[in-house]
């Protein structure tokens, strides 16, 4: 007989391992459904804060997140319940080199679009890497959300957060204060990882975390625009000046409907820069068309762009159609503790 927990969550195979916690593939015994459990070590007891971002994070319906289904304490252990997905990690995925530039825009738009209904629900993820990517089906899907938390400022925000220092901003590495921007940091930087197939900030957790502090990424100039653009505003170092979930994801999602230059012209700065307005302001208008009609004189006086400044004058690259999840063998062990 296999092992069960709470009564109902039958353990069929380990999926992952890590110093903190093990990830169990299950079998619930009530809903008749397949399922993944995140068990944490002896002593990650649930405590009253714990239990109320956990509350915040089950309301989160998303398709790019991984559902939150139930979660408790057992034998002093505690657990988590999810949506089990069978895909590999984006991590197992780059494994075998990078990803095309349009399996990029689909990564980060997909991606962006969960930060931004979690950031919508004052939740920020604070652990946003290539191991907590599921794909699934050519999408992209955020999971791990067990160490969630609601934006804090104050000076102890970071004392109990367990991030992963390579893909860190710096405000958090300094015990600055935990807001949305840090999300978007991060992503900026597994979509560097993903474009190149190189970790820029790697090394053990304290070299990673002192290379972060020092200096900037560096962004290969040389990808195609507006790449360089796009993941240096991501990335800059002072959080005010990285853009929104929001508008990364509308970005991303608008840009595959333009008309992509030829190979031997070079889009100009004012070419870019009114392509994002159009994009931005069409993505807005398709998802919110009620609230576009409301104030669209009030959209017409205002450039609905982000700062893309610096646009290089390289030609633009083929974006070439591809599947992420397909590439890689499923059944690969997953690291728990990234």
């Amino acid at each position: 007989m296999p092992e069960t927990i709470a009564g109902r969550y039958a353990l069929l195979a380990n999926i992952g391992a890590g110093g903190s916690a093990d990830v169990w593939q299950a079998r619930d015994t009530v809903l008749q459904r397949d399922v993944a459990i995140k068990r944490f070590a002896a002593g990650h007891c649930m405590d009253d804060a714990m239990a109320r971002e956990l509350g915040a994070l089950s309301s989160l319906d998303h398709p790019g997140i991984v559902r939150l289904y139930d979660a408790g304490v057992e034998d002093e252990r505690a657990y988590l319940v999810v949506e089990l997905v069978e895909g590999p990690t984006l991590k197992e995925r780059l494994s075998y080199g990078p990803l095309t530039l349009e399996q990029a825009r689909i990564l980060g738009r997909d991606i962006a679009e969960a930060l931004a209904h979690a950031h919508e629900h004052n939740l920020v993820h604070q652990d946003v890497t290539p191991t907590n990517i599921l794909l699934e089906e050519g999408r992209a899907r955020l999971t791990d959300f067990g160490i969630c938390t609601p934006p804090r400022r104050d000076a102890d925000a970071h004392a109990s957060i367990a991030t992963t220092p390579g893909y860190t901003a710096v405000e958090q590495l300094l015990g600055g204060p935990i807001c949305p921007a840090a999300d978007v940091h991060a992503l900026g930087l597994v979509l560097l990882e993903a474009l190149t197939g190189h970790k820029e900030f790697d090394g053990s957790p304290l070299a990673a975390a002192v290379a972060r502090v020092r200096r900037q990424p560096a962004i290969p100039q040389d990808l195609p625009s507006p790449w360089p653009q796009l993941l240096s505003a991501m990335t800059a170092r002072d959080p005010v000046k990285r853009p929104s979930a929001a508008t990364v994801a509308a970005y991303l999602d608008a840009y595959q409907v333009m008309d992509l230059p030829p190979l031997d012209t070079a889009p100009t700065a004012q070419q870019v820069a009114s392509d994002v307005r159009e994009l931005a302001l069409a993505s807005f208008v398709r998802r919110h068309p009620r609230i576009a009609v409301t104030i669209a004189a009030v959209l017409t006086g205002f450039a609905m762009s982000w700062p893309l400044q610096s646009v290089s004058e390289g030609p633009q690259a083929e974006v070439t159609p591809g599947v992420m999840a397909s590439e890689v063998p499923a059944g690969e062990q997953v690291d728990a503790d990234q």
